[in-house]
């Protein structure tokens, strides 16, 4: 069996864009809490496949196009394509204890967008949207940008209203691990 390789948990854009193509070709997809514990271990994954969006960056500010030329010698692109991400939401809980916002740090430029959030809003970060969705809730942030579909995990939906959509596509890029 062969096995694709991407960022988890269940429900992300990168997860559903693996189970898009794994299911074109045939491959179980592996899902991981961060896309560096895959670079990390990378020779543990020759000859499997990694798909990550053109539009990935992490907390520490390392975003595809690093990890693109890093490992430009170890992987090769065998297929690239643009599919929509699921709508997302800028959300805010107006029964909040901190005043910030929890992110995935590629939707940081969703958020400097909205000119009213301004200087005083601390800014979180997350691995996925799924898990900075956790975090608002559990930790009751102000805001938040998540994937629309992660308002129907909560109850109480007059506390939290939405105050801006997203509706982005997103560029897929799919490798495999250690070439041809």
């Amino acid at each position: 069996m062969e096995f694709i390789h991407t960022l988890g948990p269940m429900g992300t854009d990168s997860h559903n864009a693996a189970l898009w193509w794994g299911k074109r070709n045939s491959i179980s997809v592996v899902l991981h809490e961060e896309f560096m514990n895959i670079y990390r271990h990378i020779d543990k994954h020759r000859g499997e496949y990694l798909i990550i969006p053109a539009g990935y960056r992490n907390k520490e500010n390392v975003g595809w196009v690093d990890l693109h030329f890093k490992f430009l010698e170890v992987n090769e692109v065998v297929d690239v394509f643009c599919i929509s991400t699921q709508p997302m939401c800028l959300v805010e809980n107006i029964d909040y204890n901190i005043n910030g916002s929890i992110i995935h740090p590629a939707t940081e430029v969703f958020l400097n967008s909205i000119p009213r959030l301004g200087k005083n809003n601390d800014v979180y970060y997350a691995n996925s949207k799924v898990r900075a969705f956790d975090q608002f809730i559990i930790h009751k942030y102000r805001y938040c940008i998540t994937s629309e579909c992660n308002l129907t995990k909560i109850n109480k939906v007059d506390q939290i209203k939405a105050l801006k959509k997203f509706n982005p596509k997103m560029v897929w890029c799919v490798y495999k691990i250690g070439g041809m």
